[in-house]
């Protein structure tokens, strides 16, 4: 008895969010009764079935496994995913037979940044404000903080100065008011920045130390 797993081209590479990849499993031998094939794959990939039978008929026909990587939103790089086979049968020689593991080669398809939005509205000397927002463009695997602050507080302000997100809620919005300051010099139209400061994260390095626009 045994049983063969053959990858495409020797390998099973797959993507987020792209590319999959396929095996296929057969028996070597005919059976004396049918083979129950168990497939589990890790946190990593899904696959297009997680069991497939053998019988005395067709024991020597190939079946495909279709590979599919898991697309989260976690900055990993190059990764990869473990899928494991069990057998049953009422043929001894079958039946807890070892099956060998398949190792999916998974291409990323996260990046570690910050999305800043342009600013609207018109922050004039008149009270005027205007809104921008920061969100992440990745989830991360703890806590970043970026703080926030304008060029010249003489001319404009901002609501907030510390802008926080966690693996729970780095996908929303942080929204920055900034509102222009009244004073009484005829100087014309001004122009500073609002800085958003380089990042701190004492649990994801791809976010600890990135610096926003």
């Amino acid at each position: 008895a045994g049983v063969t797993i053959t990858e495409s081209a020797g390998t099973t590479n797959i993507t987020e969010g792209g590319a999959t990849d396929t095996y296929t499993i057969v028996l070597d031998f005919v059976p004396s009764a049918s083979v129950y094939v168990n497939i589990a794959a890790d946190a990593q990939s899904t696959l297009s079935t997680s069991s497939i039978v053998f019988s005395t008929a067709n024991w020597d026909t190939a079946q495909t496994i279709t590979v599919t990587a898991v697309n989260d939103a976690v900055v990993e790089g190059a990764h990869t995913s473990t899928i494991t086979h069990s057998a049953t049968s009422t043929d001894g020689g079958y039946d807890g037979i070892v099956i060998g593991s398949v190792t999916g080669n998974i291409t990323d398809n996260d990046t570690a940044g910050f999305t800043v939005s342009a600013l609207s509205g018109d922050t004039s000397e008149a009270g005027g404000t205007g809104t921008f927002t920061v969100v992440l463009t990745s989830q991360p695997t703890g806590v970043v903080t970026t703080t926030v602050h304008s060029s010249d507080t003489s001319e404009g302000t901002i609501t907030t100065s510390t802008l926080v997100f966690s693996p729970a809620d780095w996908n929303l919005e942080r929204t920055v008011t900034v509102t222009g300051i009244d004073d009484s010099v005829d100087d014309g139209n001004i122009a500073y920045s609002i800085i958003l400061d380089t990042a701190t994260s004492t649990d994801d390095v791809n976010y600890d130390g990135l610096n926003p626009a």
